[in-house]
């Protein structure tokens, strides 16, 4: 009996060990600071990363103009660019300011073209903003983004993201 106890103790604790290390794995996977080896597949923060900073940081201020003015895809095309204004007004005057936001999802279609999404934190409810992140030249051309689309329905926007591409990275404003 006393043997079958200390096999038993024995298991418990490895199980414990190996939970205790995959929780240290998701923690560093979890953190905003973590390096960007964390990107998916391992690879550096992509150089359109600080444009999509920009405009979810204006937007998050309620700069609706100083967003819309950082997207390519508006200055060639004014009916988008004021429906786009109109909807990030409107979310502003019914939300205020946001609360952060989280790129929760970069695909990857080929090096030039990227799909990123970026959930927006409100008072009431998450917004999803997509950004279709496009390279024309190759790597000496700028990012340009090459189209903006904003979501109410997250979960429905979401559900089919295939989990590789899941990538947890917090930005919190003040």
């Amino acid at each position: 009996m006393r043997g079958q106890t200390r096999r038993v103790g024995a298991a418990l604790a490895i199980v414990l060990l190996v939970i205790a290390g995959l929780a240290v794995v998701a923690r560093s996977a979890d953190d905003p600071n973590a390096s960007a080896g964390n990107w998916p597949r391992g690879d550096v923060q992509p150089a359109y990363m600080d444009n999509v900073d920009k405009v979810m940081n204006a937007i998050g201020d309620g700069k609706v103009d100083d967003a819309v003015a950082l997207m390519d895809v508006m200055k060639k095309n004014p009916d988008l660019r004021e429906q786009t204004r109109s909807r990030l007004n409107d979310l502003h005057l019914q939300e205020g300011n946001g609360y952060g936001y989280d790129v929760v999802s970069v695909q990857r279609f080929s090096d030039r073209l990227h799909i990123v999404s970026v959930l927006g934190y409100y008072q009431d409810f998450p917004v999803l903003f997509r950004f279709q992140m496009y390279h024309p030249k190759g790597q000496n051309d700028p990012w340009m983004v090459l189209d903006f689309e904003i979501h109410a329905n997250v979960a429905e926007e979401l559900k089919d993201t295939p989990i590789d591409y899941v990538r947890h990275r917090s930005v919190t404003t003040k």
